[in-house]
């Protein structure tokens, strides 16, 4: 999908297997065509036909696009971007992943759809970085059904591109924590949970991926303002005062990762956009690995803030919960507030002394 201020597509260019007709009382055009999208984009590019949205829709793990749709969206334009490549963002094809995505996965992550959503932003930085562009996530979605990956990207002209947040995540399979590796520490990618520096269990690791935020704050807030003055809100039901669209509600609501409202989404984006939080998520079950019981969410959150972490809710999984805070510190939040460790949790005991 090809979306300008100015126009939708303008006459001429690609000829074969086309269909165009303009709406009328408008003066728009739009053009439907069948011929390959890298063909499209790419004849976009050469006659200087650029766009404000491009919109990649693809299937599966299908990346032949991006390169081509970086050079015919404008400069601070967006570009949306799709994976429902679920066996890849779980691991389950690495080699799939490296080919598509140039990104090596591991299995057994807890954090899979997390790193579904960060292999689709990797491979568009670094195909903006061989481009001279600065790509940067405007907000991230994960659903559950399917699974689908997208992925909202603000394109401008920058060579500095944001190497920093591309690279690596480690995690250890011991202690249950995850942490950014950069390209200069893989040689020591060890875990450190118990303070063992370069002596500790080496780290799964995975990548290179976007590390970084999946959310502009900025971008998210504005969005956010927007929907409030159109009066965007709920589930998007035609009429959500009606008994049936209540019924939907309440359907929705009682699933495991169903659908969320507008309103609570954005709020969560804005949440997760925080810098501080560490890559993945913590899930409130694992939790009970290590504790005889543990407490709720939004409890756990609260404190953690309290304690200067910083912490949010998770899109990606309603039973789940982000923050900056290490495993180790989250259960020592967990047991100040009254909680008590299993004795056969392998969590560091030493960390938590007082």
């Amino acid at each position: 999908t090809l979306l300008s201020k100015a126009q939708i597509l303008r006459p001429g260019g690609l000829s074969r297997d086309v269909w165009h007709w303009e709406q009328e009382g408008e003066g728009s055009i739009v053009r439907v065509s069948q011929v390959d999208a890298t063909r499209i984009l790419t004849a976009c590019f050469l006659n200087e036909d650029f766009y404000d949205v491009i919109d990649i829709d693809s299937f599966g793990s299908d990346s032949r696009f991006i390169g081509s749709s970086l050079d015919a969206v404008k400069h601070d334009g967006l570009l949306y971007l799709t994976s429902t490549d679920g066996f890849s963002a779980g691991g389950h094809r690495p080699a799939r992943s490296l080919a598509a995505y140039g990104a090596f996965v591991r299995a057994g992550l807890p954090s899979s759809n997390e790193n579904g959503l960060r292999m689709l932003i990797g491979v568009a930085v670094r195909e903006g970085a061989v481009r001279g562009l600065r790509v940067t996530p405007v907000f991230s979605l994960y659903s559950f059904h399917g699974p689908v990956f997208r992925t909202m990207l603000r394109v401008t002209r920058s060579s500095q591109w944001p190497h920093k947040e591309y690279g690596f995540i480690g995690y250890c399979h011991v202690h249950g924590q995850t942490s950014k590796v950069p390209w200069k520490e893989l040689s020591g990618a060890v875990c450190t949970c118990c303070g063992l520096s370069k002596k500790g269990k080496p780290l799964s690791l995975s990548g290179p991926i976007w590390t970084g935020p999946l959310h502009d704050r900025d971008e998210v807030q504005s969005i956010a303002d927007e929907a409030a003055a159109r009066g965007w809100q709920g589930y998007s039901f035609d009429d959500e005062s009606s008994q049936s669209s209540q019924n939907k509600a309440r359907e929705l609501r009682s699933k495991k990762n169903g659908p969320q409202r507008l309103e609570d989404v954005l709020q969560i984006m804005l949440g997760e956009a925080d810098e501080r939080l560490r890559p993945g998520f913590i899930n409130m079950e694992h939790l009970g690995k290590h504790l005889l019981s543990y407490p709720p969410r939004d409890v756990l959150i609260a404190e953690l803030r309290a304690k200067g972490f910083a912490a949010s809710r998770s899109h990606l999984e309603t039973k789940a919960f982000r923050t900056s805070a290490t495993l180790q510190e989250v259960i020592a939040v967990c047991i100040g507030l009254g909680l008590k460790l299993r004795e056969s949790s392998d969590v560091c005991k030493s960390i938590l002394a007082p």
